[in-house]
């Protein structure tokens, strides 16, 4: 096992050729502090937790409620780099908030959007607070913010970065199952939690900095949607910031939206 994943992973660019099975025939050798997201014994305990997660309560519960068979669902484990993220984002193309008013083409002719510091996990999980959220009209239309973040906890990744081990299953293309975060992700290295202030958090103070992120991402959201045939997408992602000031966009991974 370990044989194969160093050989994909190394493919892949993720790690240096043979730096897993030197590791795992080795596991006393000292360890690299600025490899601590990289290292075997952390990914493979990762991978471990993901394949067990579809045993969590959600999971199960979801499978019992929709009458599906253990059988049913098929799991693989994803293996990505993390992106050392200034800001997380997840877009819907059709407006939520939108789709059972009227004859529900209003939404369709949104983007919907929340966008917090630090990575995603606050966003998707039981973090107190808000997130800043945002409406765009498509097509270049205005973005009007609906509400401002109040969520203090921010997480980072470890200095020299990290992989992160995330749930790929086929529940995610069953017709009539929504199968999309049911499972869990883990990061090889823990995230270190600080708190935000929002007093000097440029996409509060700064109108022109934030009307300019919400822009790209609105037309990013555009985009995947017509990557995929018009079809509505539920998009996450994140952005760095570098000492400059210049954002760089990153789309982790875009679903069919669940209407």
């Amino acid at each position: 096992m370990v044989e194969a994943m160093d050989k994909a992973a190394s493919a892949s660019e993720l790690i240096a050729a043979g730096e897993w099975t030197t590791a795992h025939a080795a596991p006393k050798k000292k360890t690299n502090a600025t490899r601590l997201g990289f290292q075997w014994p952390s990914v493979w305990r990762c991978v471990k937790r993901v394949l067990a997660s579809k045993w969590n309560d959600r999971a199960w519960l979801s499978r019992r409620q929709n009458g599906m068979a253990e059988t049913d669902i098929k799991m693989a484990v994803l293996l990505q780099q993390v992106v050392p993220a200034t800001y997380a984002f997840v877009m819907h193309t059709n407006n939520p908030l939108q789709i059972h008013v009227d004859d529900g083409s209003k939404g369709a002719n949104e983007v919907y959007g929340e966008v917090v510091r630090g990575m995603g996990e606050v966003l998707v999980g039981n973090h107190q607070g808000r997130a800043l959220a945002f409406v765009a009209k498509k097509q270049g239309g205005e973005c009007k913010v609906t509400s401002l973040p109040s969520k203090r906890v921010m997480l980072q990744t470890v200095a020299g970065g990290s992989l992160i081990c995330r749930s790929d299953s086929n529940g995610e293309d069953l017709e009539g199952f929504a199968g999309a975060g049911l499972y869990d992700s883990y990061p090889a290295a823990e995230y270190e939690e600080t708190t935000t202030d929002y007093a000097t958090e440029g996409m509060c103070v700064d109108a022109k900095y934030r009307t300019h992120i919400l822009t790209q991402l609105t037309t990013i959201a555009e985009g995947v949607e017509t990557a995929f045939d018009g079809a509505p997408q539920d998009i996450e992602g994140c952005i760095t910031v570098n000492g400059e000031g210049k954002a760089e966009f990153y789309v982790v991974q875009a679903r069919p939206q669940v209407l």
